[in-house]
């Protein structure tokens, strides 16, 4: 996006091959060659950041649009926000979801109200336009912010960039400017949320150790928790250079409890651990899990009940009660709900559950496609 917007040109190593890095890639490459009609299939971050980009786009119009999921998960705070800045952003079908018809104008209006209490996605596609507006933005985050790192990324890649940003509370103040590259290429770590299924399989496994390169140890990134996280689970992380070798200890944990407001796309995967080690739990912060790829508390809920486990949901938590005693040997067959993050949450289960199927499996595309072949590496 900061290619895009500030039309640099440099090399960004260690790229995802992700299915939603492709689908920008391609939307981004669609609004360059003069398409109208730009579809993200099941991309929410991208459908979150285009929304802002294509509004500044002066002089031209777009419907913005995608799969049947995406038109079922809203982008209304978004969308309104915008407008009220001046944008021009009219829903085509449900009111507050897309697809959406987008005239791009100039945006000279400098401050912007936004609620943050539904995705960080919405400051951040804000954030990431906002230096082109005449004078620059102050934006006001509403209410309790959730996942608050992925904004501070942001802001940090942002600076990285040459945008001088200032920030005071629920107050983000950006000032005008044009992002600059003083390098021809920048590195991109590793993904946390990646990473969270190894220190998972390496805690329901029998084997005792595990690199995982590409990570650093002062990570802005909100799922890098998981080093934290784990410790308190029997796994701790030494980190050298380019990579964190992941080792198991002699610690045996009785009941985990986390808020995940800052880091909910790792919830699943902690719902899983705590299962696989047969502990209660108590998972809070997780109200935005429902306008995920699928609602992720009530999937959860389904499928641990398949491996005994007693749950209790409420809309912002999911609480591990206690477990029925289900035979090892059974077959299990997990839904994943179209939801990559179920499927590669799950996957370490086979470690107890040799029988246990996952169903579309191939949904780990969406983030990570060789997730079952590096997976696979484990023994």
């Amino acid at each position: 996006m900061i290619k895009a917007i500030g039309k640099l040109n440099f090399d960004i190593e260690n790229l995802s091959d992700s299915d939603d890095k492709k689908l920008l890639i391609k939307a981004l490459n669609d609004i360059d060659s003069g398409k109208q009609e730009i579809n993200v299939g099941d991309a929410g971050t991208t459908m979150r950041f285009l929304c802002a980009y294509l509004s500044c786009r002066e002089n031209k119009t777009f419907i913005l649009t995608g799969s049947d999921r995406m038109k079922e998960r809203p982008i209304r705070e978004l969308a309104d926000s915008l407008n009220a800045i001046g944008a021009n952003i009219t829903y085509l079908e449900k009111q507050g979801y897309p697809p959406v018809k987008i005239q791009g104008k100039k945006i000279e209006t400098n401050k912007i109200s936004v609620n943050a209490n539904v995705s960080s996605q919405f400051v951040s596609s804000i954030l990431l336009v906002s230096p082109t507006f005449k004078n620059g933005c102050t934006i006001k985050l509403n209410g309790e912010i959730v996942s608050a790192p992925y904004i501070t990324m942001t802001i940090e890649l942002m600076r990285s960039f040459g945008i001088e940003i200032n920030c005071d509370d629920h107050t983000i103040n950006v000032k005008p400017g044009t992002y600059s590259s003083k390098t021809n290429s920048f590195y991109n770590e590793s993904d946390w949320s990646a990473a969270s299924y190894f220190y998972c399989a390496l805690a329901l496994g029998s084997f005792e150790k595990v690199e995982l390169k590409g990570l650093l140890q002062n990570s802005i990134q909100a799922d890098s928790k998981i080093v934290d996280i784990f410790n308190g689970l029997g796994i701790s992380s030494n980190f050298e250079t380019n990579s964190v070798i992941v080792s198991k200890e002699n610690k045996n944990a009785k009941h985990f409890s986390f808020d995940f407001t800052d880091c909910p796309d790792i919830a699943q995967t902690l719902a899983v651990t705590c299962l696989g080690l047969g502990i209660t739990a108590d998972l809070t912060g997780l109200k935005t899990l429902k306008i995920k790829e699928t609602d992720r508390i009530i999937a959860l809920k389904n499928e641990l009940k398949k491996f005994g486990a007693i749950v209790e949901i409420t809309p912002n938590s999911l609480h591990i009660k206690g477990y029925n005693t289900v035979n090892k040997n059974k077959e299990i067959l997990v839904n994943t709900y179209n939801d990559h993050r179920m499927a590669m949450s799950f996957a370490s289960l086979k470690f107890i559950y040799p029988n246990m199927v996952i169903e579309n499996k191939e949904v780990v595309s969406k983030s990570f496609p060789k997730f079952w072949e590096q997976f696979s590496k484990l023994s």
